[in-house]
Formats: C-alpha cells, sequence, structure tokens
C-alpha cells in the first residue's frame, strides 16, 4: 500500500511540474510574443444602437507607409493625360483623366479600355507602370501589350511612355510614345 502511494505521489508531482511548464511555455512562447499588448478590436462589430457615438472629425488623413511614402496619382495623371504619339507615327494613344485608354494604328483603334496606377511619393520616381485590364490587341492579330510604362525624361517635361508589344512569335518591340 506505502508503494502505490509513493507511486501515485509521483504522479501528482510529475502532472503538476508538467502543468507549471506549459503554462511557462505558453506565457513565454504565445503571450509575450504578441506584439498589440491591447488586443486587436474587430472593425466590423456592428455596434448596439445605444451605444454609437459620433465620431470625431480626424482632420487630414495623410496615408503613409513605413517609408513616408504616400499614393499621390493626382500629381502624374495631369502629366499622362491627353494625346500621345509613337516617335514612327503609327501609333496613337489617347490617355484621358478618367482613366480611359484609347490605342489606335494606322488611325484604326485597336484598343479601348481602362488604366490605373499608383505614383507613390515623396521622392524621386523615374518610371510608373501602367496597367490595363485587357491587354490584346485586335490588329495585329496575336498582339498583347506586355509591359506600359512611363518614364521621366531630363529634355521632356512630359517623359514618355513606352508600351512593350510580344507577338504569336514570342518577339517584342518596343514602341515610344511622345506626348503631342
Amino acid at each position: 500500500m506505502k508503494k502505490v502511494l509513493i507511486v501515485i505521489l509521483i504522479v501528482i508531482l510529475v502532472l503538476a511540474v508538467l502543468t507549471v511548464a506549459g503554462l511557462l511555455a505558453y506565457r513565454h512562447f504565445v503571450t509575450e510574443r504578441i506584439m498589440d499588448k491591447g488586443g486587436i478590436k474587430n472593425p466590423f462589430v456592428e455596434k448596439e444602437p445605444d451605444d454609437f457615438e459620433e465620431p470625431e472629425d480626424p482632420g487630414p488623413i495623410e496615408m503613409l507607409d513605413g517609408d513616408y511614402t504616400y499614393v499621390d496619382n493626382g500629381m502624374l495623371l495631369p502629366v499622362l493625360a491627353g494625346t500621345w504619339e509613337s516617335t514612327d507615327g503609327r501609333y496613337a494613344m489617347t490617355l484621358t483623366e478618367e482613366y480611359q485608354i484609347l490605342l489606335t494604328l494606322d488611325g484604326e483603334t485597336v484598343l479601348e479600355d481602362t488604366y490605373n496606377f499608383t505614383y507613390l511619393q515623396p521622392g524621386n520616381v523615374y518610371s510608373t507602370d501602367l496597367f490595363l485590364s485587357k491587354t490584346e490587341l485586335t490588329q495585329p492579330a496575336g498582339t498583347v501589350i506586355e509591359h506600359l510604362y512611363h518614364e521621366v525624361s531630363d529634355s521632356d517635361e512630359n517623359g514618355r511612355v513606352v508600351m512593350v508589344l510580344m507577338r504569336d512569335s514570342f518577339d517584342t518591340e518596343e514602341i515610344e510614345f511622345k506626348k503631342q
């Protein structure tokens, strides 16, 4: 009987040590590693009607990134908006302030679409990608726009727009546009 009590006491002691060790490990590896000590608040929880509080006016909001950058598409949009003509005169591209693009080849429309971009400030931005929702041209068949971007130029305040086309045969052609 005495041996059974000793075994039970050892088992209880081992369980107590394991429980304390588990709690300490949980505290160390989980609780103390959470960075927001106040807890995360769910912004999607609906409040009861009596809990509604009038929000305070936050004032001017400045969208910041970790490197003090912010999106300022309004700064580049007036530079982009307008008619751009390719250096060989075959292509013409019209970009509007409503984010519409019209691309013509020898006077025939080959693409009507919308575009978007992200122009980050402050800092020196030398190139900004323009993204289209569709990239396949109606003429020549099997041609897609692989890359479209605006590039700053020292010689021209409007810079240039560059379009890289890829054909079915996987050969590419780079077309440079100047603003008219």
